[in-house]
């Protein structure tokens, strides 16, 4: 199962279309892609979007800071749409010392990253978002595609994922691995931001690699968030995103295949 998507300017960017569903399905081949920002794309790739992937949707989970300092690219004939699940950059320090002192902390890096994911699945606020998400991807027309992305397209992007997975009953080992696999086309790009940053300790290091990748640890504790709020996954969707059995019923209908 070929996830690559060939543009060299994207960032962490790739194909669901493949992961196999509960039901004996799969889910349509360029029908979704998630990724990282867009802030290089060319002309000449988005027309290579369009062209092989029919896209016809693109949704920004970041903030209006984010997407101030680091545009994406624009193309005239995809619908552009800003759905910011967080108010801020959540992955930055809440300690109240700055990012360079909370970085020499041991241990920094992993309690944002739970801090960020907790807020993500608690807070009212992201909630509505990510119904707001879900609400857009219903209205793609069934020839269409749609992309969503953040920043580095593992975190906002990862949850919004496991969410639209879960909904069209992908099978749970493969939802699990979609968002790990984060960490493989995230590779040139991490190594990249390593050669620019000078560390100056290990413990530096080791924080930047909590907040750049993701893990299993951090899956799980999705997944905990998740049934502490609200049992369990699928009343998740119902109850707190408003995903009823007629949504879930037309999204596989429109996904699957």
């Amino acid at each position: 199962m070929d996830k690559t998507v060939l543009i060299k300017n994207g960032i962490n960017i790739r194909d669901l279309g493949g992961l196999p569903a509960e039901n004996g399905k799969i889910l349509k081949y360029k029908k979704v892609l998630r990724s990282g920002k867009l802030e290089n794309i060319s002309n000449i790739e988005f027309k290579y979007l369009i062209d092989k992937y029919n896209l016809s949707l693109i949704v920004d989970l970041r903030t209006k800071k984010e997407i101030i300092n680091h545009p994406d690219s624009k193309c005239l004939d995809i619908k552009y749409l800003n759905i910011p699940v967080s108010k801020v950059d959540m992955s930055h320090s809440e300690t109240g010392l700055s990012r360079t002192e909370a970085l020499k902390r041991t241990g920094y890096g992993k309690q944002q990253m739970l801090y960020m994911y907790r807020n993500l699945i608690t807070s009212k606020y992201s909630q509505k978002k990510y119904h707001d998400f879900f609400e857009n991807i219903l209205s793609v027309g069934k020839q269409k595609s749609v992309l969503f992305h953040c920043t580095a397209g593992k975190d906002r992007t990862g949850l919004a994922s496991i969410y639209l997975l879960n909904a069209l009953g992908i099978k749970k080992e493969a939802i699990k691995q979609d968002y790990l696999d984060s960490n493989k086309f995230l590779q040139d790009y991490l190594a990249m931001k390593f050669r620019q940053i000078p560390i100056s300790s290990r413990i530096v290091r080791e924080n930047l690699m909590s907040l750049w990748s993701v893990n299993t640890d951090y899956y799980d504790f999705i997944l905990k968030t998740i049934n502490d709020f609200a049992g369990n996954i699928d009343n998740y969707l119902s109850s707190v995103l408003g995903l009823n059995l007629e949504i879930k019923s037309y999204l596989r209908e429109r996904f699957l295949q």
